[in-house]
């Protein structure tokens, strides 16, 4: 393992993935961005909240893909809105 004989506490993985670069330059750059992505999120945990509201004791029989694709149009209409109309009543 590459931490081995490193307190844990010592560990700093951009300092180690910065070493790193020359001897791995993709998966350095990879393990740059990665760690760059929050590990939480308000946005990720209302939309497990969501899906937790989907899956009430009615809808227990739903399959993955179809929890999936509700969560996803409700958050696509959340965050996209609805679709504009115009005044003649056609959409946009």
């Amino acid at each position: 393992k590459a931490t081995d004989g490193v307190e844990e506490e010592e560990y700093n993985p951009l300092s180690f993935w910065g070493k790193m670069h020359s001897t791995y330059p993709v998966l350095s750059k990879v393990a740059t961005r990665v760690r760059a992505v929050p590990a939480a999120s308000a946005a990720v945990e209302r939309e497990f909240s969501l899906a937790g509201n989907i899956i009430a004791k009615k809808r227990s029989k739903l399959s993955p893909d179809a929890v999936n694709d509700i969560v996803f149009n409700n958050s696509y209409k959340k965050y996209h809105g609805k679709r504009d109309h115009t005044e003649e009543g056609k959409t946009r």
